[in-house]
């Protein structure tokens, strides 16, 4: 690190290159000194000066590059929140269907191109539940070696394709059980390739990756060339007992997020999944609306219907849910960057159908 002297010019230099402002603004923000230093609530600006082995002078620019630094903090809060928008569906996913052995499967292989990495799932007849691929590197033209995470803490099932390129069209390969070594045959025809790339289309239905006791989804979407990002018409929803579809929801105009377009949670802790959508713009279908829209499985009804307490809810700020049918609202003016806290309300479903607010609660950063 420069060293700096005294004899520096104050304020101009202090602009252009001022780790006390940036130390600073690292402890305000994170509400903790990583390097174990405790701040003076009476002067801070000083203090950190002080243990810097700075010149006081830096003090007077240190409330400029704070509040500075908490406007960049905002910045990148809503910048996460557009990237979710222009980076829809950014990692490509193929869809293959056929068989290992004599057994009928559905293979989803997610390319992460930023880590040269492939995941996806592995759905099979048998169990009808989306069961995850380890994420494995990979080289084209090289086998792929990728595991089947039968279990949580283990995998089951390791698959190997080879030669392996993302998005062939047919793939070949072997199935080894990693408990009895049974290997058999993997025979995979590609039935669609979802790609954000302009230049390619598809229109085509893709399982979503996670399911319960009693359902499973898939979504189907299409996307012309020259288009970044897909659409979502319809959401099918199949009963896992019998593999036979149970409701469609048809006539939507949805964002397509791959496999994860349907954000699975149960909202009301009732032990059945339901699932939020983020709606496309009716004025501008390249981006998405404001608010997700929000489906909650009703038994008495026999299938899924828009849930009208939580739209509500959405529209005032940020909704996060928990176990036993709790759900915790940020509203959109919750946040005090110059204090350093967030409010929340607490709300609970206290009946499948009643939502109550039940506490408020404040977070400090």
């Amino acid at each position: 690190m420069p060293r700096l002297s005294n004899a520096w010019p104050g304020r101009g230099m202090a602009r252009r290159w001022n780790p006390a402002a940036r130390h600073l603004d690292a402890a305000q923000s994170a509400g903790r000194i990583r390097s174990g230093i405790v701040f003076s609530l009476m002067c801070p600006r000083v203090r950190v000066c002080k243990e810097m082995g700075l010149p006081k002078a830096f003090a007077v620019e240190l409330r400029p590059a704070w509040r500075c630094a908490r406007g960049m903090l905002v910045l990148a809060c809503v910048l996460g929140s557009l990237s979710a928008e222009v980076f829809a569906q950014a990692r490509p996913i193929t869809a293959y269907q056929g068989t290992v052995g004599d057994a009928p499967v559905e293979l989803l292989l997610i390319h992460d191109w930023q880590h040269d990495g492939m995941g996806g799932y592995l759905f099979t007849d048998a169990q009808r539940t989306p069961v995850p691929l380890e994420k494995t590197p990979y080289a084209e033209d090289e086998s792929l070696h990728i595991n089947v995470m039968g279990d949580a803490r283990l995998p089951t099932t390791v698959i190997v394709l080879q030669p392996f390129v993302p998005g062939a069209k047919t793939l070949r390969g072997r199935s080894i059980d990693l408990r009895s070594r049974d290997q058999r045959d993997v025979r995979l025809e590609r039935v669609t390739r979802f790609s954000s790339d302009p230049r390619d289309a598809y229109d085509g239905e893709l399982l979503q990756g996670n399911a319960d006791k009693r359902f499973y989804f898939r979504v189907h979407a299409r996307k012309a060339q020259g288009e970044h990002s897909g659409r979502v018409g319809t959401i099918t929803v199949f009963d896992r007992a019998s593999g036979a579809p149970v409701q469609l929801l048809d006539g939507l105009d949805l964002f397509f997020y791959g496999t994860e377009t349907l954000e699975l949670v149960d909202f009301n802790g009732d032990g059945v999944l339901d699932f939020s959508v983020m709606p496309r713009r009716a004025d501008d279908t390249s981006r998405a609306a404001e608010h997700r829209h929000y489906y909650r499985y009703r038994e008495e009804a026999g299938g899924y219907g828009r849930e009208p307490q939580l739209e509500v809810l959405a529209a005032q700020g940020v909704l996060k849910f928990g176990a036993g049918g709790h759900v915790s609202l940020r509203p959109q003016n919750g946040i005090d960057y110059r204090a350093g806290t967030i409010q929340w309300q607490h709300y609970r479903f206290v009946t499948p159908d009643t939502l109550e607010l039940v506490s408020h609660s404040e977070e400090r950063f």
